[in-house]
């Protein structure tokens, strides 16, 4: 009994003289190592955020000017497209017409359509909506001699999908070619009540320059787009519109992907609060699908724009209200946090159009590094936990060893000395 009370109290001197000490010294090592390392990066992401928003504002605004600068270009395109209409309609005379043409047709209902008898051609729709008017086939042949100007402005810029002339009567030349005019097209169109021609008259566009219209769908067959729209005057009288189409696909694929060094979401914003295009990264997180294609049903009577969910203003969803509040207080530099997302967000004018460029970047990508970095960091202190529990293991069982032997010993002779 004396034999085993001695050497349960050697034991547990050992343990108390050599084992605790090493492993009190080590748990509070580590405690220290893992404590430093949440330290360290909680710190590098703070700064990272605070580099990146004194950065961001730069590199948004370069972006901005990249979009602006297209819109530009295009814009100055349709201004060449507008004198081009002009100067065909200072010399145009319908006695200069000759009719006899075999590509040009007139319907029982009074439409006037063509056939396509070139590869570039360009399609005609007269409606009958006002068949009173003289010299209408006159004034559909005579706009044929415009078809080499429309094909050199469809070439021009990768982003124009369409573009066409709307006459006062309700005449649609558009290039390229619509071989389903009359199918797509109602035959009593009433052209001047569309946005992508009411927009440039005299009352919504005294200055009588190029405005861009909100996005809406396409009577034409083209689904969703943007337009930049200028009148055609020949004096003080409204001859029609021109137009120049930009897709919302093309909108979303060639002028919104801009490339940043963190994972980002752009969208186009006009000044009603309107999202005229958005990443179809942003669609989950604000509730909507980006239009980009519509089935056609039936002609189109009237313009149909985007529901009143793509309006930041009226959206109920926690991120455009956030959007719509920076842009109520134009604040240049926002942040935006909820249970699955977080975002730094920015917006810019785009002074050609009056829109508004808005960036998110994804504030997960941007911690991405520091994140990685730390998780090979704990691993190495995890690494560092199971070699000392391993090495503690065995350290225990010589301890243990040795403390019985070192009992024995002292317990042999005192056994031998009672005996």
């Amino acid at each position: 009994m004396k034999k085993y009370s001695l050497l349960s109290l050697i034991k547990q001197e050992y343990l108390k003289s050599i084992i605790f000490p090493l492993v009190i010294i080590e748990v509070m090592l580590l405690v220290a190592y893992f404590w430093s390392n949440a330290f360290v990066n909680d710190a590098t992401q703070k700064t990272l955020i605070e580099e990146t928003k004194a950065n961001i504002k730069e590199i948004s605004g370069r972006s901005a000017t990249i979009v602006n600068n297209e819109f530009r270009s295009i814009s100055k395109i349709t201004a060449l497209f507008q004198k081009g209409h002009e100067t065909f309609f200072s010399t145009y005379n319908p006695l200069h017409v000759k009719t006899d043409t075999p590509f040009y047709s007139v319907s029982s209902d009074d439409v006037i359509f063509n056939t396509k008898q070139k590869e570039d051609s360009c399609s005609l729709f007269y409606s009958n909506v006002q068949t009173k008017n003289p010299n209408r086939l006159q004034k559909a042949i005579a706009s044929e001699s415009m078809d080499d100007l429309y094909n050199s402005v469809l070439k021009s810029n990768e982003n124009i999908a369409q573009l066409y002339f709307n006459s006062f009567d309700s005449m649609n030349r558009l290039c390229p070619f619509m071989p389903d005019a009359l199918e797509q097209y109602p035959h009593d169109m009433d052209i001047p009540i569309y946005n992508f021609y009411y927009l440039a008259d005299i009352t919504h566009n005294p200055s009588k320059g190029v405005v861009w219209t909100d996005a809406y769908l396409d009577p034409a067959g083209a689904g969703w787009m943007i337009s930049a729209i200028a009148p055609v005057y020949k004096g003080d009288f409204l001859e029609g519109v021109i137009g120049i189409d930009v897709t919302i696909d093309k909108l979303i694929t060639n002028i919104l992907s801009i490339k940043l060094p963190y994972t980002s979401s752009a969208m186009l914003v006009d000044s009603t609060g309107n999202i005229l295009a958005m990443d179809a990264s942003l669609e989950p997180i604000l509730g909507l699908r980006e239009l980009r294609e519509h089935t056609y049903e039936a002609p189109l009577q009237q313009t149909i724009t985007k529901p009143k969910d793509f309006n930041l203003l009226e959206n109920t969803n926690a991120l455009s209200q956030h959007l719509s509040a920076i842009i109520k207080n134009n604040e240049t530099l926002s942040h935006f946090k909820n249970e699955n997302n977080a975002f730094l967000i920015t917006q810019n004018s785009i002074d050609e159009t009056g829109w508004r460029l808005i960036l998110a970047i994804d504030e997960s990508s941007l911690l991405a590094p520091s994140k990685a970095l730390k998780a090979k960091t704990d691993s190495i202190g995890y690494f560092a936990l199971l070699f000392m529990a391993l090495f503690y293991l065995v350290f225990l069982a010589l301890i243990l060893k040795r403390s019985k032997a070192f009992s024995k010993r002292i317990l042999t002779p005192l056994q031998n000395l009672i005996g």
